[in-house]
């Protein structure tokens, strides 16, 4: 009777260790690990508007003007017509005489002494001539035609003039022609065919 009793006593503490880990269990609380590191916010790239700089550009030409007292002067050949002549380099020497300087062509060979006070411009090809030379006081020819001395090469070539002789002067005092070297014909042509810068061209003018 006794075991009955003990039996009785341990099953109902059994009975209530359960029921009392059942209600325990129901009412248990679940933890949530929380990342305590500080949240980062992506930046948005707002694209910059593009700034365009406009520079002012100028269509007008930059001409240096030559100073007669250089010994070594660049004369840029012209454009003539449909004829685009290209740039050419010319070299004035002094020369011993006071005043002369020395004008020598290397592309096609030929110099002469003119004013150490006129400026000069290649001209290109014209009229017959393989290359043309204007001349003037004061400023740089513009034009060839209104120069006031102008030079005309021909080359190797004896224009009809010249034939039978080695010089040739215009009835009109306009121009003179010249034959180098008994095969190189040169023209050259002013308004004032008296003037110092002339006759020192002629008297000078020589094929190299």
């Amino acid at each position: 009777m006794k075991n009955i009793h003990l039996i009785l006593i341990i099953a109902i503490l059994i009975l209530i260790y359960l029921i009392s880990m059942q209600w325990l269990g129901g009412k248990r609380t679940t933890f949530t690990t929380v990342d305590s590191r500080p949240m980062v916010q992506e930046q948005i790239e707002t694209p910059m508007p593009l700034v365009v700089v406009e520079t002012a550009v100028t269509d007008t030409p930059v001409t240096e003007t030559p100073t007669p007292e250089l010994t070594a002067t660049i004369a840029e050949e012209v454009k003539t017509g449909n004829t685009t002549e290209t740039q050419e380099a010319v070299i004035a020497e002094e020369k011993d005489t006071i005043g002369l300087v020395e004008y020598k062509n290397t592309n096609y060979g030929y110099s002469f002494s003119m004013s150490d006070q006129m400026y000069y411009a290649g001209f290109g090809s014209r009229d017959g001539a393989v290359h043309t030379l204007a001349i003037q006081p004061d400023a740089l020819p513009e034009t060839f035609e209104t120069a006031t001395i102008r030079v005309y090469y021909y080359g190797k070539k004896t224009l009809p003039e010249l034939v039978n002789s080695s010089q040739h002067t215009d009835p009109k005092g306009k121009y003179i022609l010249l034959l180098l070297d008994d095969a190189y014909s040169v023209k050259i042509e002013s308004d004032n065919m008296k003037s110092p810068t002339v006759q020192a061209i002629i008297s000078t003018i020589k094929k190299t």
